[in-house]
């Protein structure tokens, strides 16, 4: 059987249609993983016959930074860097084709969530990989979306989930994933991971950390958040008012709690607009 263009073989064989008639399969109904019996043919089917490709254009991957940036203006740097990547992918390949990306730090579990729900609109499934589910929620994520070209997101991840996740991670290696109690192997070369973890100071196995992209995202300092203050003023009003712009920055600080950027620089384009 061939599959249609921009299609992507999860597995060479056949559809159980055909698979099961043969004998093939005729065991499945014992194996943990599957759903119960009467569904076994159906899950089989839907992981064994091609599934779509997400189509990603430029131009979507323009928009989906220019939202991350708006959400996250105290990480241009990053976010630029995660667009040239994204944008490489989308022009040479056509869909996604991200390195495993690593969040570390005080926004990583908010920053890859974000980018994650945007760029798959939503359609992302999530894992704990050191827990006994894991990869039985991955074959079983794999078998009930209706494409192939999806995001997989990790949050908090732990060593032993770095360990578990690492031949996942490299797209030769998951190209001939095999998963306990499953007859078959799996390409899960085409999934876009993206992981995060609470602390910038984590350090993961050498193995691990050689094949993802990191990014360190820590919380920023008074010191820090003073600077991107002063920017926000100077982008508004010019480089004359930062003296001023610093006066307030410091007052702000001392007079609230919140310590998000995000937050912080709404007041103080409030107070800009305001007449500074």
């Amino acid at each position: 059987m061939r599959a249609p263009k921009d299609h992507i073989w999860l597995t060479d064989y056949l559809s159980p249609r055909v698979d099961l008639r043969s004998g093939r399969f005729k065991d499945a109904k014992d194996l943990r993983i599957l759903p119960p019996a009467d569904t076994n043919a159906n899950w089989l089917e839907s992981l064994t016959l091609p599934k779509m490709s997400r189509r990603i254009t430029p131009e979507y991957v323009d928009q989906t930074f220019a939202a991350m940036a708006a959400a996250f203006e105290w990480l241009p740097v990053q976010i630029d860097e995660l667009h040239a990547l994204a944008r490489a992918s989308v022009r040479q390949r056509g869909v996604l084709a991200l390195p495993p990306l690593l969040f570390c730090g005080a926004y990583g579990s908010k920053f890859g969530c974000l980018l994650s729900n945007i760029l798959a609109c939503g359609e992302v499934i999530s894992f704990r990989p050191e827990v006994a589910s894991f990869p039985t929620d991955l074959v079983n994520g794999l078998a009930m979306k209706e494409v192939a070209q999806w995001i997989a997101v990790v949050s908090d991840l732990t060593e032993s989930g770095a360990f578990a996740l690492l031949p996942l991670l490299d797209r030769d290696v998951a190209r001939t994933f095999h998963a306990e109690h499953i007859p078959f192997r799996i390409d899960a070369s085409h999934i876009n991971w993206i992981m995060s973890c609470q602390s910038a100071a984590e350090q993961f196995p050498n193995a691990f950390e050689k094949v993802v992209v990191r990014f360190d995202l820590p919380e920023m300092t008074d010191d820090d958040l003073i600077q991107f203050l002063i920017e926000i003023a100077v982008q508004m009003r010019g480089r004359e008012i930062a003296g001023e712009a610093r006066k307030y920055a410091l007052l702000l600080l001392r007079s609230t709690s919140t310590r998000q950027p995000g937050d912080l620089a709404n007041l103080m384009r409030s107070y800009i607009d305001e007449g500074m």
